[in-house]
Order: structure tokens, then sequence, then C-alpha cells
């Protein structure tokens, strides 16, 4: 009989059974990122597969691979084991899915934590939705926009705490935005950070810098540094704890 949830080991192994790769800011930006992830490595990403609201499945599947629902209310019973479910049903093909700062929160510390989880984070990726999505209550785009940057900044802080066991890359948007190639072919892995690559559409940022200063305007702590072309490379989990 098939198991649906496996136990989880003792803390200093991987409770998962495989490597998987989890994209933090990648969709806001690059709104094929999934048809070029399925291009480049055969492998399409999951959507948000721990957004409060639903179960976001390849494709917009009702059922994952194994049989796994996509009922939010069975996910969330035990989101770990929903994961190393996963994990284990896509051996073969491997795992890719979005994760966003304001999902389930439970299953992002258990992220930082497995040895098998690769992160790949843009930092403040988040402002372009925000941005497209022309928001005009300024009450709600207040609360949007402070709701993800206090979400970012705790996720980042916990990446300091020494039970990271996660291999992890972050840029910030600027970074990312002077230089995309980079961003993207670490996704693909590192022999590929100097290969050549075809860049997939990139969302339209020209109105960034002025969209910062309307969120500042209204009172929400925008960090436009993060917006820049920054002199400083990708942190990761190495050098990220070098400067503490």
């Amino acid at each position: 009989m098939q198991g649906r949830a496996p136990s989880q080991w003792f803390e200093e192994y991987s409770p998962t059974a495989l490597p998987y790769h989890v994209f933090t800011g990648f969709k806001a930006v690059f709104p094929d990122f999934d048809d070029w992830q399925e291009t480049h490595s055969d492998v399409r990403p999951h959507g948000r597969l721990f957004a409060k609201s639903e179960v976001q499945f390849v494709n917009g599947a009702l059922i994952g691979a194994g049989g796994i629902s996509n009922s939010t209310a069975i996910r969330d019973l035990a989101p770990e084991n929903f994961l190393c479910n996963l994990v284990w049903n896509t051996r073969e093909e491997g795992l890719k899915f979005h994760y966003e700062v304001c999902d389930q929160p439970k299953i992002g510390k258990f992220l930082l934590t497995d040895p098998h989880a690769n992160l790949h984070f843009i930092r403040h990726g988040w402002m372009l939705d925000l941005l497209n999505r022309n928001i005009k209550n300024a009450a709600y785009l207040r609360s949007n926009a402070t709701t993800m940057i206090s979400g970012e900044r705790r996720f980042l802080a916990a990446l300091k705490q020494p039970k990271t066991n996660c291999t992890y890359k972050i840029w910030t948007l600027g970074e990312v935005l002077s230089n995309p190639q980079r961003a993207l072919s670490a996704t693909l892995g590192e022999a590929n950070l100097q290969t050549p690559i075809i860049l997939p559409e990139m969302t339209d940022a020209s109105r960034l810098f002025d969209f910062a200063r309307d969120l500042k305007n209204i009172g929400v702590d925008i960090d436009d540094t993060l917006l820049e072309s920054p002199a400083k490379g990708v942190q990761t989990k190495t050098n990220l704890q070098a400067q503490q």
C-alpha cells in the first residue's frame, strides 16, 4: 500500500529522498520562467505548491504525482510530509516548484533545514508582481507590500540560523535586472553558469523606481538599494554566514 505521509528522519539527515529546487521571485521577473525551465532542463516547475489558498500542481492538475491530492486541507495537516511524498514520487524527473514568502510558513522553516533543498531567491522580486497589479487602493497596497517585506525579512533572517542546512543563492532584484543570465544559469546548475543561454522575456521594470517612491510615500519601508545594479555578487550560504 502506498504511503501518504512518510516519516521524517533525524534532523542531521535529509528528510527528503532527493535534491529539489525552489524558486522565489522568479515568476514575477520572468513571466515565462516555467516554459524556459522546461526547455532547458526538461522539467517544468510546479507553481506555488504551498500557497495558502491552493496547491498549484503543474498545468493546473487536480492530482499530483503518486496520487497526491491538491486539497489544501490535506496538505496543511502535514506540509512536510506532503513535500517528502512529492519529492519521492517525482524522483525520476526531479522536483521544482515556486515558493513565495507569503505562502505556508511552516514549510518555509522546513526548507531551510533540509540539505536536499536548493533555494533560488530574488530579494524584492515580488515588487514587479505588485507593480503590475495596478492596485489603486493605497491602504490595500500598503498592506500587501508590508506583508511581503515582513515575510522576506523573516525568511532571510532565518537563513542565518545555525540549523540552516539548505543550499541557497540570493540575488537582489537589481542584480537580476542588470544581469539576468547569471541568475537564470544558476537555476540550471553550476555547470551552466558560463554557458550562453537564450533569455526569457522579462517583466517591464521601467516604472520600478517610481513605484518604490510611491510605496515610501504611503509608509512602506522599502529598501531601494536592492533595486540598484550592485557591485557585489550573489550571496550564497558560505559568504552570507561570513558576514555575520
